[in-house]
């Protein structure tokens, strides 16, 4: 807890296993998405990124980067007050943790994440469910449902 407490919206390491759950949630859908059966795109003359992993996704900057946002959003002061650079780190640290305890824990799910390639249009669609986590309005939603949690024990 430390510089990362707020009693008036729980600890970082309550948001931070929100964050947790939203990753694997991208996870599941990012999965969802490579196994659909989705119409091809019209062709295009733009350039169309190579496929890239689950895992791959899973242990991206582009992913940390928005969880960061996500979760400064979430966490307000205590968080501002951290540094976005340090809690950045702790993201990355944490996504990485993620991807090593499937690996640990369920060696076939992780040989799978490395397996199933999203299109770029897949990708940008599992970032965009995401990205929805740090709205205001899903933000205000999760600080009722924390006091509501806190005030119910």
């Amino acid at each position: 807890e430390g510089m990362y407490h707020d009693s008036a919206r729980g600890s970082f390491g309550s948001r931070a296993a929100a964050a947790t759950v939203a990753v694997l949630g991208l996870v599941a859908v990012a999965a969802v998405f490579a196994h659909s059966s989705m119409h091809a795109a019209a062709p295009s003359s733009a350039p169309v990124a190579a496929p890239l992993s689950v895992r791959a996704l899973l242990e991206s900057d582009e992913l940390a980067d928005l969880a960061t946002d996500n979760l400064m959003a979430m966490g307000g002061d205590a968080l501002a007050s951290a540094g976005h650079d340090n809690v950045r780190g702790r993201v990355a640290r944490a996504l990485q943790n993620v991807s090593d305890a499937i690996k640990t824990q369920y060696p076939e799910a992780h040989r799978q994440l490395d397996h199933l390639r999203l299109t770029s249009a897949q990708k940008e669609a599992s970032l965009r469910v995401v990205r929805k986590f740090g709205d205001p309005r899903m933000v205000g939603l999760a600080h009722d449902i924390a006091e509501a949690t806190r005030q119910a024990e």
